[in-house]
């Protein structure tokens, strides 16, 4: 994410600082999905181990069901009121500024609504994986993938005139292929 920082900061300060901000509002999804699909790991090589496959695959779908339940909420919230997230951002900032950063932070959190499902599905789906044993394949995908978002970003900014907007579609699109 660090290289398509870059490529999003060619397009100036305002698209970074929303960006920068739009990211560390999906922290709110991220982290606890990412403690999700640890837990999902564990139980899927511990249920394998005991020789139970129809346990670590409950444990994996219960866990689908938690991460989507709780993506989905936020993922509305993004949509719906959006300030709920951005208001601790607005202290120390001028009133001109933050509502400048608000306009592009809160179209930012609808590409966020848009893809947080899937990289839910991503998180939990590669760490049942990853839990079963097949770390290559978890492995492979993500050097295949992670690349993705960058070049096309860059490609769309260098070359085609391509925006933020392009930027953020880019990652959408990879955030659901990885999902799916």
């Amino acid at each position: 994410m660090m290289l398509l920082l870059f490529v999003i900061g060619r397009l100036g300060e305002e698209a970074m600082v929303a960006t920068n901000l739009a990211f560390n509002i999906n922290y709110l999804v991220w982290l606890p999905i990412g403690g999700l699909g640890t837990a999902v790991a564990t139980i899927v090589a511990q249920q394998l181990g005991r020789g139970k496959p129809e346990l670590a695959a409950r444990a994996t779908w219960t866990a689908f069901s938690i991460a989507f339940t709780y993506t989905g909420l936020l993922g509305a919230l993004y949509i719906l009121a959006p300030d709920v997230f951005l208001i601790g951002h607005a202290a120390g900032v001028s009133p001109e500024r933050f509502a400048e950063l608000r306009s592009i932070t809160t179209v930012l959190l609808q590409f966020v609504a848009a893809y947080c499902l899937f990289d839910a599905m991503n998180m939990i789906f590669a760490s049942a994986i990853k839990g079963a044993g097949d770390t290559r394949f978890v492995l492979v995908t993500a050097l295949l993938f992670s690349p993705m978002p960058v070049v096309a970003s860059w490609l769309g900014v260098a070359w085609l005139g391509g925006g933020l907007i392009w930027c953020w579609s880019a990652v959408t699109v990879w955030a659901c292929l990885l999902g799916t």
